[in-house]
């Protein structure tokens, strides 16, 4: 690319396809020709009672809501590592690989008790042995969500940056958060999670998100009415002439 765009030296690059990518868990190369994916299959994953994460929604419209209470860590005014409250859902054992690649949406049915607060929504990889691993991350401040109902494509969001409008404590909003652009294997016999708190602790993250500095209790809605879900872009298959050797 340095060589082509900026020495002048015809490397060959501007005849590959537009699209390079490595597909992680599987660590290998592929060529694609449009973004998102033409193939990909957009597939709903509820969030639902008891921790669970899965492609089937939930039939009942009388579940609790999921509660995350948030406690400010500058209450006290101590250095004392703060471990972040979170709610944490996860797919069965997988039976086969399930490759995720592309935009991912967070569609979070929610009521908080302040007028702002901040979602931070983590997508894991676990395996059945060693750590869990973060695949990619988002965040939203509630006072930045979308007020105009409309349709969107399943890699739209519906927020707005440009002004800051408080959130009526109590009422029931759906967040559309915005979770990275990945391209990941999930393999057999490992889960995928959706992990959700007010802020990453990592200072090592690349996007920075400074916890609330009061306490703020979440309430998730995982019912059939006001259902929870993220919405994945899984790839079916993949023509063997894409794949770089």
């Amino acid at each position: 690319w340095y060589d082509y765009w900026l020495k002048g030296i015809d490397t060959g690059i501007m005849d590959e396809p537009p699209i390079k990518l490595l597909v992680r868990g599987i660590e290998k190369f592929r060529y694609e020709y449009e973004w998102p994916l033409a193939r990909t299959q957009w597939t709903k994953y509820y969030l639902r009672s008891g921790g669970l994460l899965s492609t089937e929604k939930e039939t009942c419209k009388d579940i609790s809501p999921v509660i995350l209470n948030h406690k400010s860590p500058y209450k006290d005014g101590s250095n004392e590592t703060y471990e972040v409250p979170s709610i944490i859902f996860q797919t069965p054992v997988l039976k086969k690989d399930i490759e995720v690649t592309g935009p991912i949406v967070m569609h979070l049915m929610c009521a908080i008790d302040k007028t702002d607060a901040n979602f931070t929504v983590m997508l894991n990889d676990i395996p059945p042995e060693g750590r869990p691993m973060n695949i990619v991350t988002g965040n939203l401040r509630a006072s930045h969500r979308g007020l105009e109902k409309k349709d969107l494509k399943p890699w739209e969001l519906n927020n707005d940056h440009t002004r800051k409008v408080p959130v009526v404590p109590g009422e029931i909003n759906e967040y559309t958060i915005e979770v990275m652009n990945t391209s990941m294997v999930f393999k057999q016999g490992h889960r995928i999670e959706v992990e959700i708190k007010n802020y990453d602790a990592n200072p090592y993250h690349w996007m920075v998100q400074l916890p609330n500095s009061q306490d703020i209790e979440y309430k998730v809605y995982v019912d059939s009415i006001m259902a929870s879900y993220i919405n994945l872009p899984v790839i079916p298959y993949s023509n063997e002439d894409q794949w770089i050797r």
